[in-house]
């Protein structure tokens, strides 16, 4: 049986942790990062390059001021690609800012993906970032993930039906 101050000692050591774990971190939900343009730069027989420009929203009352982050993209629960971004940028509080990612796209994952998509006409996407922030003097790290499914019919033109000319 450990002895008394050993004990006292392992306590005290993990409500240490768990304090330290909960430091003041800006609410994750606050936070979110969405797709909103996507160009193709580079291909190459195994990956295309891709500059993803995301959406940065910023809910919270303070200003944040993102490090760094790293974000995967998934489409139909299989991971494309992969980007990284060492760039500084402050996030107002309640506003928000683009950032263009370039992303690694593996080509075989996404040949594997363009059959169930075409089949049928919607894709299930997923993006999860990890962002590098700095707030009220402190830094943190905050998980943000946002979901989404696109119905592809609602972007194909509807068939129009030919006029008829009268003489």
């Amino acid at each position: 049986m450990p002895s008394l101050p050993r004990c006292t000692a392992l306590l005290a050591l993990a409500t240490g942790l768990l304090l330290s774990g909960c430091a003041t971190a800006p609410d994750q939900e606050l936070l979110d990062v969405k797709l909103v343009n996507l160009r193709f730069t580079q291909s190459r027989v195994l990956e295309t390059d891709a500059v993803f420009t995301i959406r940065i929203e910023n809910e919270s009352p303070e200003t944040l001021r993102i490090t760094g982050g790293v974000h995967k993209f998934y489409i139909e629960g299989a991971l494309i690609g992969k980007g990284m971004s060492g760039e500084s940028i402050e996030v107002p509080r309640l506003s928000s800012v683009t950032q263009e990612i370039t992303v690694h796209l593996s080509n075989i994952t996404m040949a594997r993906k363009v059959k169930p998509v075409i089949e049928n006409q919607k894709v299930h996407s997923k993006a999860d970032s990890l962002l590098y922030c700095e707030a009220g003097g402190r830094e943190h790290r905050i998980r943000v993930s946002h979901e989404g499914t696109l119905d592809v019919r609602e972007f194909i033109p509807e068939k129009q039906t030919p006029s008829i000319r009268q003489p």
